[in-house]
């Protein structure tokens, strides 16, 4: 008995893009609390992963299926800002340099 279906690779239909492995230091990583889940994102600043604390009534109390929530840190400050559904799940981030107002205030 043989099968006649082609293969993927048959077709030309490349093969599914993999995510690199998120590699945390164990020190990093910190417990999530009632009121906190602490959230594994990369920072393209940083060029490592952070564990991102997210107050959960943020995601709790909105109303849309994904929420942007922003977080300053690092040395010097910048900001990554994650978009993450109702598991607090990252669907999408970016990073940003900060620039203060009061810095341009004359």
């Amino acid at each position: 008995m043989s099968n006649d279906n082609p293969s993927d690779k048959d077709l030309g239909i490349p093969d599914i893009p993999m995510k690199k492995a998120i590699i945390v230091k164990q020190s990093t990583i910190r417990k999530d609390t009632s009121e906190t889940k602490f959230v594994l994102i990369e920072c393209e600043i940083c060029s490592k992963t952070i564990s991102m604390p997210v107050p959960r009534k943020i995601i709790q109390n909105s109303t849309l299926p994904v929420t942007d929530v922003t977080y300053i840190h690092g040395n010097p400050q910048h900001a990554i800002t994650a978009q993450l559904d109702v598991d607090f799940a990252v669907r999408r981030r970016r990073t940003s340099q900060i620039v203060y107002e009061k810095d341009y205030l004359e």
